[in-house]
């Protein structure tokens, strides 16, 4: 199946061939013709937003510790590329300001996944306003599961663009999105019938679907209006 690089966003980067949330995987998404790039972002104990997944390591760093405990100096030595593949020993886990400067100067649409792991939604909320305010060139798209967050955001940012994170369509979204002014809603795609997907396009909000690594399982959902697939895979859905 072949689609616009408009529809088609990398998730975590180009997260199947290179390890995720990495410069590695920022940089071999940026080569390829997608129009977004999707990351998570979670914040230290310093305020830092840094660009991790997980509310601890262990997973793809390994290592101990939780975030929220942690400040941005711990980061300077530990490996976030080893874990994927010896080639990509030595990767550092990257701050939000490098990976928006990136993708910028490859006119790649920022999608942020900010991840609330305990009750840092104000923290977390002012961290990413001060960013926004910096006039950036490529204004990115943040996303959350954490209503709390959005809400918060919201109100710290009145021109930031949001969009709604779940799994299956929630009954209350477009109400919810209406008082938000919510752009978009991302949904899992094992849990999101074409039947969803028309039903949010008809409000004029774009929907995009995680994650999708096979171009047969949304045929269906393109053909109802789908905006976009984030994918661990983009190039096959340009090959």
């Amino acid at each position: 199946m072949h689609l616009s690089p408009e529809q088609v966003c990398a998730h975590r980067g180009a997260s199947g061939t290179a390890p995720e949330n990495t410069m590695a995987a920022f940089n071999a998404a940026c080569l390829m013709p997608v129009g977004s790039v999707e990351f998570d972002i979670s914040l230290l104990g310093d305020g830092t937003a840094l660009i991790h997944h997980d509310g601890v390591l262990g997973r793809t760093i390994k290592a101990t510790g939780t975030l929220l405990d942690m400040k941005i100096d711990a980061f300077d030595t530990l490996d976030a590329g080893a874990w994927f593949g010896a080639e990509f020993a030595g990767q550092s886990v990257p701050l939000l300001a490098d990976v928006l400067r990136l993708l910028a100067q490859h006119d790649k649409m920022p999608v942020l996944d900010v991840k609330i792991h305990a009750n840092e939604e104000v923290a977390f909320a002012d961290a990413i306003a001060g960013i926004l305010a910096q006039n950036l060139s490529t204004p990115p798209l943040v996303t959350s599961f954490s209503r709390k967050f959005l809400m918060t955001l919201r109100a710290a940012a009145p021109d930031a663009r949001l969009g709604l994170l779940g799994e299956a369509l929630p009954e209350d979204w477009e109400d919810f999105c209406d008082q938000l002014a919510v752009e978009a809603v991302h949904l899992d795609v094992t849990k999101c019938a074409p039947d969803d997907i028309a039903a949010i396009g008809k409000t004029g909000r774009d929907t995009r679907l995680y994650t999708v690594n096979d171009p047969a399982s949304v045929t269906g959902h393109i053909d109802a209006g789908l905006t976009s697939v984030i994918t661990d895979f983009p190039d096959r859905f340009f090959g």
